[in-house]
């Protein structure tokens, strides 16, 4: 998965687990290496409603997210 995300600080959790801001994985960087098959995404930020959301990873794909967490 790639992000293109606002804000740049949001923290990615994939599964429960702490990957990393999204600011790491960015169209321009590496993309996030998932496992195939369906997995649960949360990003949180400081005074922002958290977004959370499934993806199904296939092999040797990347998937684009984009948009923006919304202020409380």
């Amino acid at each position: 998965m790639s992000f293109e995300f606002s804000p740049a600080n949001a923290a990615i959790y994939v599964d429960g687990q702490y990957v990393g801001p999204v600011s790491n994985f960015t169209p321009s960087s590496a993309p996030m290496s998932l496992a195939p098959g369906r997995h649960t995404v949360q990003l949180q930020a400081p005074n922002y409603v958290s977004l959370t959301f499934d993806v199904d990873i296939v092999a040797g794909e990347v998937i684009p997210y984009r948009g923006s967490l919304r202020p409380y």
